[in-house]
């Protein structure tokens, strides 16, 4: 599996509970035994692979812990000492959160994204998470922000200059994109009709209404009185469509056409398509005024991500007793 985990451990910072082994009496199962193997420890707190695989579960979907490579799985493994070592410098320093502050949390998020407990709680699970483990994360996530705003951000500086140049380095990012005004005429799969005629009936009707087009009739008046679409009253007008609005299939023989010019029949999932192009817009470069406070945001939080990273495994790890297995 080649995944970017050291991505993800500069954006999530997970809540992972340790396996409690219970006190047996006897010998431990090996499979127990493996599940609950120390593969580190901090000043003596354990990490086990179950939380190494837990990690990996929960952050990386559709992953099986048991396919990831020895190097990932020591990413993942430095993530989770440097989350301990956050709790326990967030112990130390005295920085807390209570319930009532996660729950405001959680209601800002909902807020944003216009969710109400159901919509949340469906897409946790669509996460692999449940409302304890998303709190958990959350309270974490507050007391890691507590942390950069006492010991990092104080520290970070983004300066006129350095916006200036991700914007001259990433121009494409910050422009309108490329714009076709389109026409179709469309005819929809038939229903309750037998899969061997289906193609033929429409096939029959996309050539008709292609001949009328090269016989030099109008392209609204066709798609006014052939296309099955709900725009066929508008002349089959879909209006200015960007790159990316479009299924890929159209989009790529829409920006293919010229001004005034019309597509042979093209096949969609959902029919038969013959596109026409009124009008094309070259894209425009969005001027830096506008877009250099969303730069500067952008670079400010990718700079203080990487000094508390730095902060973490270079400073506090130094004070703190750390055993790879």
């Amino acid at each position: 599996m080649k995944r970017d985990l050291s991505s993800r451990a500069r954006r999530v910072v997970a809540g992972l509970l340790l396996l409690a082994a219970p006190a047996l009496a006897g010998a431990v199962p090996a499979s127990a035994a493996v599940i609950n193997r120390i593969v580190a420890t901090v000043d003596g707190e354990p990490i086990t692979t179950f939380q190494v695989d837990s990690f990996i579960l929960a952050n990386v979907r559709g992953a099986d812990p048991a396919s990831v490579s020895a190097e990932d799985r020591r990413k993942v493994l430095d993530m989770l000492i440097n989350d301990m070592i956050v709790d326990m410098e967030s112990a130390k320093l005295g920085v807390g959160t209570s319930n009532d502050e996660v729950e405001a949390y959680i209601e800002q998020i909902k807020k944003q994204n216009d969710l109400d407990d159901e919509k949340l709680a469906a897409a946790l699970k669509q996460q692999g998470l449940t409302p304890d483990t998303y709190r958990a994360q959350v309270k974490k996530e507050i007391l890691r922000s507590q942390l950069l705003a006492r010991n990092v951000r104080s520290q970070v500086n983004v300066t006129p200059e350095e916006v200036q140049k991700f914007y001259d380095e990433h121009k494409s990012q910050f422009s309108e994109a490329d714009a076709v005004t389109v026409r179709h005429i469309f005819f929809a799969i038939p229903q309750q009709v037998p899969p061997e005629v289906v193609q033929q009936q429409l096939t029959d009707k996309a050539k008709r209404a292609y001949a009328r087009l090269q016989g030099g009739e109008a392209f609204p008046s066709v798609a006014s009185s052939m296309s099955e679409g709900p725009d066929a009253s508008q002349g089959g007008m879909l209006g200015k469509i960007k790159r990316g609005d479009m299924r890929p299939e159209l989009e790529q023989v829409a920006f293919s056409l010229r001004e005034g010019q019309f597509s042979p029949p093209v096949q969609s999932p959902y029919g038969l398509h013959i596109l026409y192009v009124e009008e094309r817009h070259a894209g425009t470069a969005v001027p830096l005024e506008t877009v250099q406070e969303q730069i500067k945001e952008r670079l400010y939080a990718q700079a203080v991500e990487q000094r508390f990273q730095q902060w973490v495994t270079d400073d506090l790890r130094k004070g703190h007793t750390i055993v790879i297995k």
